[in-house]
């Protein structure tokens, strides 16, 4: 009996042992997640080095937390017609924690049907944290963005400035700060700054847009977003181009596009009413408008002031080139001077700040700080 005791225990020491050699050869789990050309796995998913800094990736979570870190390698995919890269890539949803002073740029020039990024997501890339995220495309013959996203959401408190590289061709060529293929949403206490390709680039590209979204853009709460577009080689470019609508409800938004063609903002074909003010502040500067729009109306809240020049709705006749603005049923109209075309005009839109009968922490709460009225994103009326 004590000897079949002994063998059991012999076999159960011995399976334990084959368990463990197994467990320890096994192959570490790859997740669809690469930082700094590395692609993160489930042995240094922990921590990997970033210059000084760190990226640490939680698969259960699907958040990559970087913490002044720095860096430059990429990921590219290839295929026949196109392709992509990323210092961080990721092909489907990604969210990024944002700690410290971060710095991703793209140091490598890429050929034909490439597009150089410093952030490249397939799906929804969100961006949170408390830091400083700085992203800078790389050289392309062909397309080159800060940041590509399906869909982008900056939140919290963390700012983001991101700028494309530079282009080494002309034709066919273009530089995004942002590019957005659906919708882009800046809330909270996000600050967004974006330029559309380095200025020191040796060549003007054909396309020029700060930021673009494909779909909607949503500018909230607490939010700053500034955006310029440098000269195009046809003298145009979108500080914001934006195909559906563009809806800013708190905040600050502001747009330059730099050349005798451009826009402050575009607003594309798409959308029935693509520009909607209800609070917060707008400034736009264009060479050629500060504001298009091809089919939609202003919706401006009534209690706003419009000053400037250079609002253009092609829908509506005899709306032309306006040096004012007036209030009708809840939308501003443009108002026609005369059909002369104005250049390098701009446009002001201010709601007068409205103060309510509530402090918070020795702060008046009004009509621009109650969605975050101590900036911690606590306190909100």
């Amino acid at each position: 009996m004590r000897s079949v005791k002994y063998i059991a225990s012999i076999l159960t020491t011995a399976l334990l042992a084959a368990l463990c050699s197994a467990a320890a050869f096994s192959e570490p789990v790859a997740y669809d997640v690469w930082v700094n050309g590395t692609r993160i796995t489930s042995e240094n998913a922990a921590g990997i080095r970033c210059g000084a800094g760190t990226a640490v990736y939680s698969p259960e979570k699907n958040v990559l937390t970087l913490t002044d870190a720095t860096m430059t390698r990429i990921r590219e995919e290839i295929g026949e017609d196109s392709g992509r890269c990323g210092v961080i890539y990721a092909p489907d949803d990604l969210t990024l924690a944002v700690y410290g002073e971060n710095t991703v740029t793209s140091v490598f020039s890429m050929g034909h049907n490439v597009t150089n990024c410093g952030v490249w997501c397939g799906g929804t890339l969100t961006v949170t944290g408390t830091g400083t995220l700085t992203v800078t495309g790389g050289l392309s013959t062909y397309q080159t963005a800060g940041i590509y996203a399906k869909t982008a959401v900056l939140s919290d408190s963390v700012t983001v400035d991101v700028k494309g590289g530079g282009l080494t061709s002309t034709v066919g060529t273009s530089g995004y700060g942002l590019y957005a293929a659906a919708d882009l949403t800046v809330t909270g206490n996000a600050v967004l700054n974006a330029v559309s390709f380095r200025p020191d680039s040796e060549f003007l590209p054909s396309v020029s847009v700060g930021v673009y979204a494909g779909g909607t853009m949503t500018v909230e709460k607490s939010a700053v977003v500034s955006s310029i577009a440098n000269r195009s080689a046809g003298e145009a470019g979108d500080a914001l181009l934006i195909q559906k609508e563009l809806t800013v409800t708190g905040g600050s938004l502001k747009a330059k596009a730099v050349g005798e063609n451009s826009c402050g903002v575009r607003l594309g074909a798409e959308a029935s009413s693509p520009l909607r003010v209800t609070s917060g502040f707008v400034y736009a500067t264009g060479g050629q408008y500060a504001i298009f729009s091809n089919y939609g109306k202003f919706e401006i809240h009534k209690e706003y002031n419009v000053t400037g020049a250079s609002l253009y709705n092609a829908s509506e006749a005899g709306c032309r080139y306006a040096a004012s603005a007036r209030y009708d049923g809840g939308l501003y109209y443009v108002v026609t001077e005369n059909d002369e075309i104005k250049t390098a005009k701009s446009v002001y839109f201010v709601r007068p700040v409205s103060e309510y009968g509530l402090w918070v922490n020795g702060e008046r709460v009004n009509n621009y700080n109650c969605y975050d009225i101590l900036g911690d994103g606590k306190a909100v009326y």
